[in-house]
């Protein structure tokens, strides 16, 4: 598979992913509102392992960062700059995209 189509693929399916988000995360922060401390308190309560809930944050702020730092790659596309060097473009933004989002999860 050519690199410019599986980093343009990445990029249509971590925009799918921020729209299911964006649907899911809205409803639900609408119908938890004024019960936000009772919500943490019944999620602490669960005791879930650390470890699931950094892959689950992980698994939110990845297309966030991927989804933006590639969003810039193609706006410059549209400029006609960055075709010379697609490939080392595209693997920066993969790392760039992972480094970002753990450290976003870190907050």
């Amino acid at each position: 598979i050519p690199f410019q189509m599986w980093s343009s693929g990445f990029h249509r399916i971590t925009g799918l992913m921020l729209n299911g988000m964006l649907y899911t995360a809205g409803p639900l922060a609408f119908l938890a509102t004024g019960h936000s401390a009772e919500i943490l308190n019944y999620i602490y309560a669960m005791d879930i392992p650390s470890w699931f809930i950094l892959s689950v944050k992980l698994f939110m702020a990845w297309p966030i960062s991927y989804h933006a730092f590639n969003g810039i790659r193609h706006l410059a596309w549209d400029m006609g700059k960055g075709f010379e060097n697609y490939r080392k473009i595209s693997a920066a933004i993969f790392l760039l995209s992972f480094i970002t989002a753990f450290g976003i999860i870190q907050l």
